[in-house]
């Protein structure tokens, strides 16, 4: 019993359906992938210096200012692992409200924690963190 190629062969209505099904998955448009967002670098402790400590209790400043100190230690060591220079001060990263980060951000640079760049218009960016 051999079968001939012509014995094998599919025609007619089975032949168009098994074309139609193996081109179906080839006539979809591909879509590009759709990168997921990195939920981002999250710091879990941070080196607090003893420097900083004593300047902020020999000042007796506020607690707000104790917050901004240990946020700016944090963003700085996340921006530190990115490469990034500059600390955006801002309230989502702060916590704080306008009129306490500013007295906060005064004082840090009165004690010479820090060092910033203020611009009429933008948020304040901490350009340096001195030790």
């Amino acid at each position: 019993m051999t079968k001939d190629a012509a014995d094998m062969a599919i025609t007619g209505a089975a032949a168009e359906a098994l074309m139609k099904s193996m081109t179906q998955g080839q006539s979809r448009k591909r879509t590009t992938k759709v990168r997921k967002r990195k939920s981002g670098f999250k710091v879990n402790w941070v080196k607090f210096p003893a420097r900083w400590a004593n300047r902020l209790c020999a000042a007796g400043v506020p607690g707000t200012t104790w917050r901004l100190a240990i946020a700016i230690l944090f963003e700085g060591y996340k921006f530190d692992q990115m490469a990034i220079r500059e600390i955006v001060l801002s309230k989502e990263v702060t916590g704080l409200a306008r009129r306490d980060r500013n007295r906060a951000i005064n004082d840090l640079v009165r004690l010479r924690m820090i060092r910033v760049k203020r611009r009429a218009g933008t948020l304040t960016r901490v350009t340096g963190v001195f030790d």
